[in-house]
């Protein structure tokens, strides 16, 4: 229904038909998450999906297109997005790409990408719950009763007044706190500090910097090669993450020049144009490689009609004639870009199952998908 609804709203705008589309994700979605947004706006909304697009590289190439980069010297910019559900880290590095003579083009390049899927604001809203929580049910007035968390209605009104009390503590070194008859006629009055809530949320916190140490690893860089930061999304208005970010990346210039949402939209738009002849804007070249090696293994779907080496020498076959019906290789490295294609070649006579693995580094693989091949013989 959201891809329906936002499929009419683009064609209100347009003024016409929109079939094509763009959709931005989150850099940690899995392939199984990638493929169902995939299959709900093709199937539900009869979109053609051009790209899937993480959130940070469609606002990596807004930047791009919005700032002026240097011939001479490359750009290597960190975005840090935290929003309400997750909180998302990209290093990026920016060049000129010379397509002619006269002629130049930026190309960004993503250097690595981190997250932590579990930090967002929202965590700081149930932090300041629980302290309101704790202190009405420390009044007088509720001794032996039951948790106020326990009462679905007044933990609603606890969250929606612990988004206005962090959005004042935003500014302010305290909010005055007044939620009458919260439960049993009771009303919760007092003045929280901001202090109170930072040292409640001191795990919370202390989270921030992890995602930037992982981008910097994964780059192989450290925060001197890092010559701009750009911060995203409503999370990081809060003074003691903001904080905890200068910190971590041992600087205070930190830049707010995108609106989180809108550079999303246009970068996600500029991609699309790309994709396509109908329309002339600046041209912007991206490579991003796998975050894992991808490796195949094929083996014969009837495992009983796939003859041993020596079985197949017994019949008769030559050297050069043997078939492998078991093999397994790596098709893609982290090395290689998005969007390359490679061929393969094979000697097979028998219908066969193709499986593909992630595998990061030497460790464990993970399927991600099988498929069938059957009526090879025929």
């Amino acid at each position: 229904m959201l891809f329906q609804y936002v499929k009419m709203l683009a064609e209100i705008q347009a003024g016409g038909h929109v079939r094509d589309c763009v959709i931005t994700i989150p850099s940690w979605f899995t392939y199984d998450q990638r493929l169902m947004i995939k299959d709900a706006a093709e199937q539900l909304a009869n979109l053609n999906v051009l790209q899937l697009v993480h959130e940070n590289t469609a606002a990596a190439v807004m930047f791009g297109i919005d700032q002026k980069i240097e011939h001479e010297k490359n750009l290597t910019v960190l975005f840090y997005n935290m929003g309400a559900m997750d909180t998302e880290v990209q290093i990026t590095r920016y060049s000129m790409f010379n397509i002619s003579e006269k002629k130049s083009s930026p190309y960004i390049h993503i250097l690595s990408e981190a997250w932590d899927r579990e930090l967002g604001s929202q965590d700081l809203d149930v932090i300041i719950v629980n302290i309101l929580a704790e202190k009405f049910n420390a009044m007088p007035e509720r001794a032996g009763k039951t948790d106020v968390r326990e009462n679905y209605r007044a933990v609603r009104r606890l969250f929606k007044d612990a988004v206005k009390i962090k959005e004042i503590l935003s500014a302010n070194k305290f909010a005055s706190v007044k939620i009458p008859e919260l439960l049993d006629y009771v009303t919760l009055k007092f003045n929280l500090e901001r202090t109170e809530v930072e040292a409640a949320g001191e795990a919370y916190f202390a989270r921030v910097k992890t995602p930037i140490t992982s981008a910097l690893e994964q780059a192989g860089l450290t925060m001197d090669d890092i010559d701009q930061v750009e911060i995203l999304g409503g999370g990081v208005r809060t003074p003691k993450t903001l904080e905890h970010m200068e910190l971590a990346l041992g600087r205070k210039d930190l830049s707010t020049h995108l609106n989180g949402d809108e550079a999303m939209c246009f970068g996600s738009a500029f991609i699309a144009s790309n994709s396509s002849s109908a329309y002339k804007v600046k041209h912007v070249f991206l490579t991003q490689n796998p975050k894992y090696d991808v490796h195949v293994k094929i083996t014969a779907l009837n495992e009983e009609d796939a003859l041993s080496e020596d079985e197949q020498k017994l019949l008769g076959a030559e050297e050069d004639e043997i078939i492998k019906y078991t093999q397994e290789f790596r098709l893609f490295n982290t090395t290689d870009y998005i969007g390359k294609s490679k061929g393969l070649s094979l000697n097979y006579d028998k219908d066969m199952k193709i499986e593909l693995f992630s595998a990061v580094g030497d460790g464990e693989k993970t399927l991600i998908d099988t498929f069938i091949i059957d009526n090879i013989a025929k």
